[in-house]
């Protein structure tokens, strides 16, 4: 019987490398990495506080446009409010109770008969228009 062969990881059949294959690795000691993050940590922490800062003042700048917001609503509120007040009061003041009312403590009486006018119209004078630019004038 023959002998099994050797496998392919024999460090005997390994090829060597070379020297200058070898020269271009270095090992990174731990205190190298430990710089990187003594330097990357406060540099974040810092960026992390500072976008926390923006966004609480942003939120300062929406809650205090809200404000102004609910101070325009408030106003418009009380405008509408008021409008309502007035329309009632001119219609009161309107009212033919009222006027009638007034007329009378002024001093007019109550006419003993009714007569209606109505207009006529002199049949010597021209229709005229309601457009003035169709008014033509005698030079």
């Amino acid at each position: 019987m023959s002998a099994p062969a050797q496998p392919a990881t024999d460090p005997a059949r390994r090829p060597k490398r070379s020297e200058r294959a070898r020269s271009a690795l270095t090992v990174v000691e731990p205190e190298a990495r430990r710089r990187w993050v003594g330097v990357i940590g406060p540099i974040a922490v810092a960026s992390l506080f500072g976008v926390l800062l923006a966004m609480a003042g942003l939120q300062a700048l929406i809650v205090q446009g809200q404000t102004g917001l609910d101070r325009l609503d408030r106003e418009l509120a009380e405008a509408g409010a008021r409008h309502d007040r007035l329309l009632l009061s001119l219609a009161e003041l309107e009212s033919p109770d009222r006027v009638v009312a007034e007329a009378r403590r002024l001093g007019m009486v109550d006419a003993p008969v009714v007569v209606y006018l109505t207009p006529t119209r002199p049949a010597a004078m021209p229709p005229t228009s309601l457009n003035p630019s169709a008014v033509e004038l005698d030079r």
